[in-house]
């Protein structure tokens, strides 16, 4: 139900829900902050502004949180974690192929060419079958420099490559870390300051009882 056929292979899964998902939250993350904004700048002395400039805002950044927080609950109540396929498995599914295709990107070669090239080997054969004069025949095929094909061989054989990347936002080992502790350190200070804003609000709050209270009793 998370999951659709690649545009190579048919029959491996690519997680599309899930990468829709995480542009919904950032989507429904700007959005609200968007609304938080306004209503931080807002004059309420004008009911104009509560009404018309921000509520219909508020109602529409609160659904799409509200949308993906039922989307994302509904993946955590199905998600199973099961037995971990090796090495073999996971280069046998095609899991690799779009690493391929990647790596000839890399090497200069246009995407669409190497699409082509990774779709005309695993239609011949799986990666764990793939031969140096296989490959050498498809990159000339496409005239693709055939120096290419012990980069083929191994991003096609070594699932474990996609952990070494270094580019921010990728699935490498590196890139993820720097991720986490960027987004860790973000929700240290955004608690800080929402501490800080707490304090306010109950001193505040403190400072007003006690004025009501003393006008009560001077009444």
């Amino acid at each position: 139900a998370y999951t659709q056929g690649s545009s190579i292979m048919p029959q491996k899964k690519n997680p599309v829900v899930l990468e829709h998902m995480v542009s919904m939250a950032g989507a429904a993350a700007a959005d609200m902050s968007a609304t938080y904004a306004n209503i931080n700048s807002g004059w309420y002395e004008d009911s104009n502004n509560a009404t018309t400039d921000v509520q219909k805002h508020l109602w529409r950044a609160s659904d799409r949180v509200i949308r993906f927080v039922r989307m994302l609950d509904g993946l955590l109540g199905e998600f199973t974690v099961l037995r971990l396929p090796d090495k073999a498995e996971i280069v046998r599914s095609g899991a690799t192929t779009t690493s391929v295709a990647e790596a000839l990107a890399v090497a200069g070669v246009p995407w669409r060419g190497a699409h082509d090239v990774v779709g005309r080997l695993f239609k011949s054969a799986d990666p764990t079958a793939w031969s140096r004069e296989q490959v050498a025949e498809a990159l000339a095929a496409g005239n693709i420099n055939t120096d290419l094909t012990d980069l083929v061989l191994a991003a096609g054989t070594d699932p474990g490559r996609i952990l070494d990347r270094p580019q921010a936002g990728s699935p490498g080992i590196k890139a993820v870390t720097a991720t986490a502790d960027r987004a860790t350190e973000a929700a240290r200070t955004l608690a800080v300051r929402a501490a800080e804003l707490r304090t306010g609000i109950d001193a505040a709050r403190a400072a007003l009882l006690e004025r009501a209270q003393a006008l009560a009793a001077a009444a």
